[in-house]
Parts: C-alpha cells; sequence; structure tokens
C-alpha cells in the first residue's frame, strides 16, 4: 500500500532504502480519511477522548552475577565510587564533609567488608545508597564499572572530576562538578556537593 502511493506522500525513490526524518507538505489526515483508515469528520479533539495506554511497568532488575542485599536501601546514605589511593583522600573528606552538612552519612567501598567477593560488597553499598558520588578524574575502569551499576538501579549519581576531558563521550552529555585537588578547591567541592545533595533531597 505505501508504495503503490509514495508520490501522494512525496516519498521519493531514494526515501525508501535510508532511515531519515523529513518533513512533508501532506495533509496526512486527508489521505487517512481516503484509504479508509481513519473517519470522516474525526477530528483530534474527537479522538481526546481516547484512552491512554497504561505506564510501561518498571523495570524488573534480576542480576545473575550480584546478589541483592537484605537490607534495605538507606535514604540517608552517600557512596563514593573512587580509585583506592591517597591521592583521593582530601577528595573523600570534602564529599563527607558535604553529605554532613545536609543530614547523609558518606561510605565508600573500603569501609565495607561483608562478603568474601569485594564487587558483592560495592554493589550492596551502591544498591543501599540514595545518591552516588564517582570520581572519573583518572578514568578509572572500575569508577566507570561502578557507575554504569549506579545508572541501571536507578541511582541519583553525582560525576566529579578534576579534569573534564577525563569524561568518556557517553558520559559528556551529563553534567559533572569539577574540582582542584588543593585546599581551595576541596572546600569548593564541599560547598558544591552539599548543594547538590540538597537540592536531590528536595526532588526526593
Amino acid at each position: 500500500m505505501l508504495l503503490d502511493r509514495r508520490r501522494t506522500l512525496d516519498i521519493g525513490d531514494w526515501e525508501l532504502n535510508r532511515t531519515h526524518w523529513a518533513v512533508k507538505d501532506v495533509d496526512l489526515i486527508e489521505f487517512l480519511r481516503e484509504q479508509g483508515l481513519a473517519a470522516a469528520g474525526e477530528t483530534q479533539e474527537e479522538d481526546a477522548g481516547l484512552v491512554d495506554l497504561p505506564a510501561p511497568a518498571p523495570i524488573q532488575i534480576s542480576p545473575t552475577t550480584f546478589r541483592i542485599p537484605d537490607e534495605p536501601i538507606d535514604p540517608t546514605l552517600v557512596s563514593v565510587m573512587m580509585p583506592f589511593t591517597r591521592e583521593f583522600d582530601g577528595m573523600l573528606e570534602a564529599v563527607r564533609a558535604g553529605s554532613r552538612e545536609v543530614g547523609l552519612v558518606c561510605r565508600n567501598a573500603s569501609e565495607v567488608w561483608d562478603h568474601d567477593e569485594i564487587i558483592q560488597d560495592i554493589f550492596a553499598l551502591i544498591y543501599r545508597s540514595r545518591v552516588v558520588v564517582c570520581d572519573f578524574t583518572t578514568q578509572n575502569p572500575n569508577v566507570f564499572y561502578e557507575a554504569g551499576i549506579a545508572h541501571t538501579l536507578g541511582k541519583h549519581v553525582i560525576p566529579i572530576t578534576q579534569d573534564i576531558d577525563a569524561l568518556p563521550f557517553d558520559l559528556r552529555h551529563r553534567r559533572a562538578l569539577v574540582y582542584a585537588a588543593d585546599n581551595a578547591g576541596l572546600d569548593e567541592l564541599r560547598v558544591k556537593i552539599a548543594k547538590r545533595l540538597r537540592r536531590l533531597l528536595e526532588l526526593g
């Protein structure tokens, strides 16, 4: 049917072999009526009485690599995904301080040992967190992996970095907090983290 009527719909031969967007000077409603696909006299106002489809059900997460923790999600918990090196100790303390200012508790994976596998501890920490802070400064692959887990679980993720160019293409569309690792920069990070957490608490 479409091939027989492509001229009426202003569809050129080359368009049938490409995926693209195009604006056509065609009265689609009139065309549908002529084809018997819309009753004469139907208007958008008359169609307004149609029942909307129900919203799709949330995706049920059923991981096979991880075990869902028995503990519930903690609405006061902020977790930090970061490289395990001392150069990030100042950043961690700044995030802790910013979290405390808004009544939240900050933890990272080095403080958790509940399972034999460290990745299970990390997954459980992310799962139970309200907010996950991810430091992408050194493009650490573990942090990227953990950010992917957090995004999949629907967590609020706050990306931070000392170098905005450290963010890969797939994360460039997300806003990030940029900070300097000196005392002034870390204090500014504390203020920014507190402000962002306060806003996320307002959003629920």
